[in-house]
């Protein structure tokens, strides 16, 4: 990976799957924690805070699946076509 002009290949220590670890645990610990507490153990709390865990990596290869094609790199998007009608727009 390349931030800036600094290579982090050299680093003693690093993780390819570092930030969406990071966002994952994040949401595991924000999202609906508490019925795992004593006593607070709620089915409809816990579906709805979790179920996106399983739901979304489904859809997400479902559709990658569908479509047959991956995601668009960034220099094959255009942003620059019907630039002044969107800022016209805002």
């Amino acid at each position: 990976m390349v931030c800036s002009e600094h290579d982090n290949d050299h680093l003693h220590c690093k993780s390819v799957f570092s930030s969406q670890r990071t966002g994952l645990t994040h949401f595991l610990q924000t999202s609906g924690w508490e019925v795992f507490l004593r006593g607070r153990w709620a089915v409809d709390v816990f579906v709805t805070n979790y179920i996106p865990l399983v739901l979304f990596p489904i859809l997400y290869i479902g559709a990658r699946m569908y479509f047959k094609r991956g995601p668009v790199k960034a220099e094959d998007m255009d942003f620059v076509s019907n630039i002044a009608e969107i800022e016209a727009e805002s």
